[in-house]
């Protein structure tokens, strides 16, 4: 028999008592935590993918009851967002397991999420469907660990992928203090984006609304994704068109366009802290 996700996360439970030992007992200081993730490679062959918009499935044996079980998943709302592929493809074998690409051939892989204490007690554990966004788990992986340990968590330490603007804008409510570099700032000099002035060297005028590129153009605001929080400014194409830092700036045939966060001042933040040098110190087990 498979055991089902949910049957994967009761070992969490167990091991609540041991951790809250470790912090009556000093090992664990419990505010500042490490967090990360890693994959695990699931105990299924690839051979055991089927394409569920496929007509092949139904001459499969046993078809109906695996479906049965993904729908019962679905309406409980255990099954995590999945890329395209992890939605179409699923393994008749372990379903919970999602399909990952890591460079080479694509594999069946679960993940695991950590927190850690600076004494490397892992305070808290998650394991999700390869495929999840570790990103998306540093928030309940706070909230789990604070619940075990009975402690207020003041700094989070972790690396670019959980760089997110929404993970930003939870430690500040939460107010936690995080040291984690900027997700976009990792990928803004790669691919097309190589070369290219990057969005902080548009500068905003609060007084009209508009940005100011380094040329000293405007781009004005177009439209605002409620999704994303984000406001997307333009630039005119005739602007672009004539500029003379062009090259360096777009390489899109219509413009220019940079999208700025509603809630900016606040993401800001975490630039200032880096700035002074405080990561480098926060990052050495035992400092304050």
């Amino acid at each position: 028999m498979i055991p089902s996700f949910p049957t994967r996360f009761n070992s969490k439970q167990g091991s609540s008592k041991t951790i809250s030992q470790c912090v009556k007992a000093g090992l664990v200081d419990g505010t500042k935590i490490f967090i990360d993730a890693s994959f695990i490679e699931a105990n299924a062959s690839n051979n055991s993918v089927i394409n569920t918009e496929s007509l092949n499935r139904y001459l499969k044996k046993g078809y109906g009851e695996f479906e049965k079980r993904l729908d019962e998943k679905d309406d409980q709302g255990e099954r995590h967002p999945y890329s395209t592929t992890n939605t179409r493809h699923v393994s008749a074998t372990d379903p919970d397991a999602s399909i990952v690409s890591q460079g080479g051939k694509p594999k069946l892989y679960y993940k695991t999420h950590r927190a850690i204490d600076p004494s490397e007690v892992i305070t808290a554990v998650e394991v999700t469907p390869g495929a999840v966004n570790e990103a998306h788990r540093m928030v309940p992986l706070i909230d789990y660990h604070e619940a075990t340990t009975v402690k207020t968590v003041a700094t989070v330490v972790a690396d670019s992928m959980y760089g997110t603007i929404d993970n930003f804008l939870a430690l500040h409510e939460k107010k936690i203090e995080g040291h984690v570099p900027l997700l976009k700032k990792t990928h803004e000099q790669k691919g097309r984006k190589a070369g290219i002035f990057q969005d902080r060297a548009f500068s905003y005028d609060p007084i009209t609304d508009t940005l100011i590129c380094p040329a000293g153009k405007r781009l004005t605001k177009r439209t605002f994704h409620v999704q994303r929080q984000t406001t997307e400014y333009k630039a005119s194409r005739k602007d672009c068109g004539q500029c003379h830092l062009r090259s360096q700036c777009s390489r899109n045939a219509l413009g220019r366009s940079v999208q700025r966060h509603a809630r900016k001042g606040l993401l800001m933040r975490p630039s200032r802290l880096r700035r002074a040098g405080l990561q480098k110190r926060i990052l050495q087990p035992g400092s304050t």
